[in-house]
């Protein structure tokens, strides 16, 4: 429980705060009915304008796991920013940085969270993890030894059939594979320097 003193004029500034917040913000009873919702967080749940009642925030939980991991959050009575999904009122995915805490509001115990919406974030962390399983696909498929280097940073890539086709097994490289990679490329004598 938070134990700051109230603010003045009945907390009203907290509201505007709140109410300003680019983050959704969701104020709820110990039951998880809502207490206060800012715009945010209805324009990222995805709640109908004309619903203005209180809401049991629990019908946003995606499936039962989320539903435990968050209750027992909750038993803490603290949570710091970590990826948290939920069902939107229309049923979509909404992917957030979930902060919770417990505070008074109105004279009841009751749970401040701030959701900060990262769901095209791990829309585009879906694309290319599809992306790189499809290229990975591509490359063994070919059963061509690829390789990359960036010659500004010194990092370089290879794909496991480079060190195959070497003679290493599958899934094993040798214990020094720059050195392995840069022997039998022979860079310097194409005028890379290593």
């Amino acid at each position: 429980m938070n134990d700051q003193a109230a603010p003045p004029n009945g907390g009203a500034w907290v509201r505007r705060l709140l109410d300003t917040s680019p983050s959704g913000a969701v104020i709820t009873d110990r039951d998880g009915l809502t207490l206060f919702r800012n715009a945010r967080f209805n324009e990222l749940m995805r709640i109908p304008a004309e619903i203005t009642d209180p809401i049991d925030v629990r019908r946003f939980i995606f499936d039962r796991p989320d539903q435990l991991r968050l209750r027992g959050l909750l038993a803490d009575g603290s949570y710091d920013k970590s990826e948290f999904r939920f069902r939107a009122f229309d049923g979509s995915a909404v992917w957030t940085i979930l902060t919770m805490d417990r505070v008074s509001y109105g004279g009841q115990e009751a749970i401040l969270s701030w959701l900060f919406d990262i769901t095209e974030r791990k829309g585009v962390e879906d694309a290319l993890r599809q992306s790189q399983a499809r290229l990975d696909l591509a490359i063994s498929g070919t059963n061509s030894a690829v390789w990359e280097a960036d010659l500004g940073s010194g990092n370089r890539w290879w794909s496991p059939q480079f060190f195959r086709m070497l003679g290493y097994r599958d899934e094993t490289e040798p214990e020094r594979p720059k050195e392995v990679w840069e022997d039998s490329l022979h860079l310097r004598s194409i005028g890379i320097g290593c």
